[in-house]
Formats: C-alpha cells, structure tokens, sequence
C-alpha cells in the first residue's frame, strides 16, 4: 500500500511538471516562441512580430499563456505573407519599452524557437536562467525597494536573506523585509542609515540568497531639498570668463572637454569640474575660451554599461547638431520691438509652420522656409494679398509657430514639424541661412522683431513633455548622460513611461526638471520677446508646474499668452491635467469638445453638427467657452476647428463625404461657431481660404507638395476668405463678443434655447451688452447645422439681419430689417442685433 501511494505521488509530480517543460507541439504551421525575462514578470509583454521583405506589416502577438518570467507565442506566420523569414522584437505595453534590437526568425529551420531577454539571437534548445534580482532603488538613507526574481514567494523572503556591499567590500546589514505597494516589491530597512551622497550610490549592489545580485540605484534620495541648485544652470557669462554648470547628482566625476569647433572629433582640453553640494557641478572658464565649444565628460556607475559618457549641456543655446558641442559665446544684443498692445480678449491665433508659410512658389520671397521668409508678402496675379499683408488683411493679431526649438527629423522625406526635442535653448537651424553661429540667433530675433514691428504677437510652440533622447540602453545624449533616471518617469520596476506615445516622459515634478522647464520659458521670453507659449501633450505636466509656469511668465508679462493639450497621448506616470485644472491659472486649454462637437471627431466618418444638427446643447455649452463645464473663465478656452494634427477643416469635411457648396456652406458654418464664440478663436493656417492637404491626416514627415501653404488657393476660395476677414471684424467691433470673466457670461451671455424656440437642428447664444460700450443692445447667433431651411420666431423688438448666412454687414444702415421672425438656411449661421439707443 505504501508503495502505491509513493507511485501515484510520484505520476502526480510527474503530471504537474509536464504540462511546463513538455509541451507538445504548435498546431500545424503555428510558430511557438518562447520569450524568458531575465530581470522582471513576463506579464504585461508582447511580441512585435512583421515580414521584412514587406514594409509596414507589422503587428502585435498577445501571448497565449504566461508563467512568471516566461511569456509563450503562438502564431501562424502566415499571416504575413508566404514568409521563411520574421522579423521578432518583444515590446512592453504600447512600446512603453522593447527588448533590444531588432531578432530575426528562420521558420524553414524550427517551428519552436526560444528567446532570452537581453540576448541576440534565438536558440531552438530551453536554458537556463539564473535567479536575478531584478532592481533595487534607495529611496531614502535607510530604505531599499527591491524587485525580486520572478517566482519567488514574497512572503518567504526574510530580512537575513539580504545585505548591502559596496565595492570595499564592506557589508550593511538589512534590519527589516516587508512587502512593498505592487506585486514582487520588497522593502528592506538597513540597520543604520548610509548617510552617503547620491554619486557613491551604484557601485554598491544589493545582495539576495540564492540570487544574482542587483545594482543600487539611487532614486527617492533623489528629491532631497538639498539636491537642488539655486545659480544658474549650463553657460554663465562672468566678469573676466563664464561659469560653466551641470546637474549630475549621481556622477562620481565630471569634466568639461572644449573642442576647436563644432565638428572635431577629439578634445583639445579637459578641465575637471568642482562638485557641489547640491549635486551641480562647476568650472570657471577664462576669457580666451570664448569662441571654443564644449560638452560635459560624466564619471560614474549610474549609467548600466557606460562608466564614461559625453553629453551636451541641456542649457544649451547653440549648437549645431542634435549631440555636438556648444558653442561658448558672450551674451549678444538684439533689437527687438515691443509687442502690439490689444486685450487678451481680442486675440486671434493663425498657426503656422515655418517652412509652410513661405516655401511655396506662390508666395514672392528670398528667403523661403526660412525665418526671414515669416516677413514675407506678395501679390497674387489677381491682385490678392499673400503672406504677411493678408494676415494683417485678416485680422489675426497673433501668429502661433510650430516648434522652432531644435528638433530631431525623424520623417525620410526631409520634413519634420518639430514635435521632437533635442534642444530647449537653441532655435532650430532647419530655418536659418546660418544654424552653427551667432547668425542663427540673429535669424531668429529678427523674425521677431519684424512680427512685431507688423503688428503681431509671436507664441511658441513649445516641447516639454518628452525629448527625442532614446531610452537606456542606447547611448544617452543629454538628460540621461548627465542624470541617468532623474528627469524621465519610470514606474515601480523601472519600466519608462511613454504617455507621450514618443518613447519617454518628462519628468516636470523633479525639482531640477521644472527649474529647467522654468528657466527655459524665461529665456526666450526675456531674451527674444516672445509674447506667449502653446504646450504640446501639457496633460503630461504636474499641476505644479502648470502654477509655476503661470505665476514666472505673468510676472513678467501680465498680457502673456499661455495655452496648450490638456491631455496625453497614452498611459502616463502621473495623474492627467485634464480639462479644468487650469482654472485660475492664467492658461488656456484646446476645446476639443467643442471641435468634435462642431465638424464631428478626427475619424474620416465622424459627423458633427454642421453635417446634420445633431448635439445642439454641446454647440452652445462651447460658444459658452466651456464657462461652467471645465473653465472658470472664458479666455481659459481654446476654440477651433482645426490645427496642424489630423485633417485640415476641408480635408475632414470632404473624407466625412461631403463636397462642392455644401461643403463651403458648412465651412463657414464651422469657422463662423469659432470666430463668434466667446473664449480664444484659433485658426489653422489657410483655413480661410479652404487649404487642402490632399486628404492626408498626418502629415507630419510630407513633403513641401503637401504641407507648404498654396495662397493662390485664396483666389479660388475669395467668397470664404471674405466671412472669415468681415467676421472677424465683427468680433474686434462689438464688445459682447469678447468677454473676460465668468461675472460677464453670466450677466451677458444666454443660451439661446433658454430664451428662444429653436427647432431641431439650431443652436446659438443670446448676448445682452447692459452697460457695455456695445452699438448692440441684443443679440442672437443662431446656427443651423441641419439640412434644411429653419424658422425661428424672435422676441418684440426691432431686428436687424448682420449676418446671412454667406454675408456681413457692418454697418446697421445697411442691415435688413425683420418682422418678427428669421429663416436660417440649411448648414448656415445668422446674426440677428438690435440697436442700442442710448
């Protein structure tokens, strides 16, 4: 009897441990891949799978079961083609990280392949992974959060199966083990504290019992007050030489190495720099440097793999390549003019591309694509206006450019619109005749200056919610180089976020990181005159940062312009500043509610309002400027219809299926809801004269032949260039349209279903001036978003038609008069007033 019961035991092990290491085979022409994590869980993995011979065929394989730190394939390969050859890279979530290079699978040879993380090639055999401790953060002097081998039993894990060592070989002991917020973290308390400056930190390594041992990695001492350095940062100029500063609180040593010019290859000095107790580091530089450029040589085991790595200083305001040197320069002088004066109210925002507006050959200029090519104006052969004269024509007062910062081109057409960062100081060199001298920054002021000198305000898109700068283990260029995992977001095992869908997250909340973002603003705000900002993804910014941007630009400028995305672009390291977290700061979010609301969503088949009248609440909750959804006040909205993303106002209207004049009808019907409401109206470049990108929705890596700005495109279209400039003119005429506080909305502003009897299809707003300076005593903006002409009966009163449908009357001598009731053709918009007497 014993012996059968040590019999069936034994079938009993052998049944649970076959199902693990004896699989059978895939089902026929299934490939199995095997993918063994070294360092962490295999949940939470994919595996990017594509036919190399075939471009864009890539595709995500869910794995069909995972077993701790085994994730396991399985797929029919032929569904990429008649393949003997696939492309592999396991990636983590949506490309939160990856796997190394890029691994290539020979089909004809094994339909079972097994693949180690970390390790090029694929083997056909199971090996054996070692037991790894997968990551070890200080987080303060006496606490460790470890990340344990996968399949260890946290529960089981006791405080002597731990100990610190640093490279003396000197032991801490763990005095305590308990585990942590996520599942596999364990946090270790050291019997003493280790009182040790963050740079002495990774040569240490924590110590597991039957485990390979983990670097130590300073983190939480990270945000030490003390870790915080109060002068300035990078390139300072001083009597008799400059003072050169950078933030490396984990570098053992730092140098600076001065190079002859922009393109030598090996240094012709190396100074050490001082360390400094805020975990800076500084070299004074004599007067004779000037001219010389300069990067910085880090020191240190902080970086996995690179002990000695070069870096360009993230303050640095020129240079001429991505990852070369800067140059070391006296502060120049600029003249700049002073901005135009007007209300923030009276703002109208026409964005542009650089390159776009004047690259075209329908634009006269010397200097096209270029910033000189921004002050450029011409005459159409029908005697249009064309670049800066016909915004002036227009009555846009304030021209928005695309990212002007130094930015990677990552398109293979030579074109980029600048939404990766390499350097936050130094304008992009795309734009200048001159990108590696002190002509570059003259290029710029210029521009400036004469954008000013017309009568124009100058926002800066800017960049600070991700960099182009890749993601360890490739080799770091600037941010990491210096301070490796301090100013990107990382979770609790060490994964890099990518809420900016560009690879990493910029991590606004460490101390040193907002003082950049900071200093940064102020720089061109100070040094160029910039009269506002618009901040890409501002959604992956802490609201800390949000107040403190507001409270240093205002100071300086009451009148500045600061507006942006409050969204982010995937899952993010931090709570979203959505909708509404700007209120009462003095910034300004995009309304992409009442976009959607207006033209439908950015799909090709999302309808809207001016396709057959639907949501007609969301229509006047947003000429509203969202004052009671998510804003305080209306200059805190945003309100368009279109910008660089996604399809042009004519694009999205003609791929949604509609054309000719209807689809003219409802063009002004769109930009008529925008310029009329109450909050910031934004224009995208061309949208008054109907621009076209062929239907392309992304066009961010296109040619000139679908992004430059056709202008003669206005002769063709001069009946909508006409609503746009007499609508406009409307706004800056009447005051009602242009409120400031929450006080004047409630007081002057009504829905107009509150008021009015409006039949289906039609939405507007009542405006009452009271006691503003206003020629109006009353007035109804009334839109029509459905497919046929629309009746609405008015209050008794003497009635005024200012706006039809197709035309603008500014004067009220002109202005047809009504009785009683007003017809609103199909996918139009009116604007019925009553004089005021008094």
């Amino acid at each position: 009897m014993v012996s059968f019961l040590i019999l069936a035991a034994l079938l009993w092990l052998i049944f649970l441990y076959f199902p693990e290491h004896e699989e059978a085979d895939p089902p026929a022409g299934y490939l199995r891949i095997h993918y063994l994590r070294q360092s962490s869980q295999a949940s939470g993995w994919e595996l990017w799978v594509w036919n190399p011979d075939v471009e864009g065929s890539g595709r995500a394989i869910h794995p069909s079961r995972v077993r701790g730190n085994e994730a396991i394939f399985e797929f029919n390969p032929s569904r990429l083609g008649n393949v003997s050859r696939i492309g592999v890279l396991p990636r983590y979530g949506e490309w939160l990280s990856k796997d190394k290079e890029d691994r290539y699978v020979e089909i004809s040879r094994s339909l079972i392949w097994f693949l180690v993380e970390g390790e090029t090639q694929l083997s056909r055999t199971k090996p054996k992974i070692p037991s790894q401790l997968q990551a070890a953060f200080l987080d303060s002097a006496d606490t460790i959060h470890v990340i344990l081998p996968p399949g260890i039993e946290i529960e089981k894990c006791k405080a002597r199966s731990f100990h610190l060592k640093d490279p003396t070989g000197r032991r801490y002991a763990v005095q305590a083990a308990h585990p942590g917020s996520v599942p596999g973290d364990l946090i270790l308390k050291l019997e003493k504290p280790l009182n040790l400056p963050p740079r002495h930190v990774s040569r240490m390594k924590v110590h597991m019992r039957g485990a390979e041992p983990a670097r130590l990695q300073a983190r939480g001492i990270l945000w030490d007050p003390g870790l915080e350095e109060e002068h300035h940062m990078g390139l300072t100029q001083v009597p008799r030489g400059f003072v050169l500063r950078c933030f490396a609180p984990t570098a053992e040593q730092a140098y600076a190495l001065l190079y002859a010019d922009s393109n030598a290859q090996d240094p012709m000095e190396k100074i050490p720099m001082k360390s400094l107790p805020s975990g800076a580091f500084e070299v004074h530089l004599r007067e004779e440097h000037e001219g010389l450029w300069y990067k910085f040589e880090i020191h240190g085991a902080d970086f996995p793999g690179q002990d000695v790595r070069t870096g360009q200083d993230p303050y640095s305001r020129l240079h001429e390549s991505p990852h070369g040197p800067t140059l070391i320069f006296s502060k120049p002088k600029f003249t700049i003019a002073p901005a135009p004066k007007f209300e923030k109210s009276s703002t109208v925002i026409w964005e542009t591309h650089v390159r776009d507006f004047s690259v075209h050959p329908s634009l006269q200029s010397d200097a096209k694509g270029l910033y000189a090519g921004m002050l450029a104006s011409s005459t159409l052969p029908d005697g249009q206006s064309a670049g800066l004269v016909h915004l002036r024509e227009l009555g846009v007062n304030t021209i928005h450019l695309l990212p002007i910062q130094e930015f990677h081109h990552g398109g293979k057409r030579g074109y980029d619109w600048g939404y990766m960062p390499t350097g936050w100081f130094c304008p992009e060199g795309w734009f200048a005749r001159n990108r590696g001298s002190l002509d570059l920054l003259k290029e710029f002021s210029d521009m400036v200056n004469g954008l000013h000198q017309e009568g124009f305000r100058v926002v800066m898109d800017v960049v600070f919610n991700h960099t182009a700068e890749p993601m360890p283990p490739h080799h770091p260029w600037s941010f990491n180089a210096l301070a490796p995992g301090y100013y990107y977001r990382r979770n609790h095992y060490g994964h890099w976020f990518n809420g900016s869908g560009c690879g990493n997250e910029f991590k606004t909340e460490a101390p040193m990181a907002r003082r950049l973002v900071l200093d940064c603003l102020k720089y061109w705000q100070e040094e160029f005159k910039i009269d506002g900002f618009r901040f890409d993804l501002m959604g992956l910014m802490d609201w800390e940062t949000w107040r403190s941007i507001s409270e240093e630009m205002s100071r300086h400028n009451p009148e500045i312009l600061l507006y942006g995305e409050p969204w982010a672009a995937g899952g993010a390291g931090l709570d979203v500043v959505g909708k509404g977290g700007q209120r009462n700061l003095n910034i300004a979010v995009f309304n992409d509610h009442f976009r959607d609301a207006v033209r439908g969503d950015n799909s090709s088949s999302g309808w809207g309002f001016v396709h057959d009248g639907r949501d007609s609440w969301k229509i006047e909750q947003g000429l509203l400027a969202g004052v009671g959804e998510f804003a305080e006040h209306p200059l805190e909205t945003i309100s368009y219809v279109a910008c660089h993303d996604n399809y042009t106002l004519r694009d999205k209207l003609e791929v949604s299926g509609i054309h000719d004049e209807k689809r003219e009808a409802m063009e002004r019907l769109s930009s008529g809801l925008v310029l009329l409401a109450q909050g910031i109206p934004f224009l995208q470049a061309g949208q008054e004269f109907g621009r076209s990108k062929g239907g392309c929705h992304n066009s961010w890596d296109q040619p000139d032949e679908v992004n430059a700005i056709d202008w003669e495109a206005k002769s063709c279209n001069q009946g909508l260039y006409e609503w746009h400039r007499n609508l406009l003119q409307l706004r800056h005429q009447h005051r009602v349209f242009r409120l400031n506080h929450k006080s004047q909305i409630l007081r002057h502003v009504k829905r107009a279903s509150e008021v009015l009897k409006l039949p289906h299809g039609v939405a507007g707003m009542e405006l009452k001036a009271h006691e503003l300076l206003d020629s109006f005593k009353t007035c109804y903006v009334l839109a029509n978003g459905s497919g046929s002409n629309q009746d609405v009966e008015l209050p008794a009163g003497e009635w005024l038609l200012c706006v039809d449908g197709k035309n603008v009357e500014l004067k009220h001598s002109r202005m047809k008069a009504l009785q009683g009731r007003v017809k609103i053709p199909e996918h139009s918009l009116v604007v019925i007033v009553e004089k005021n007497r008094e």
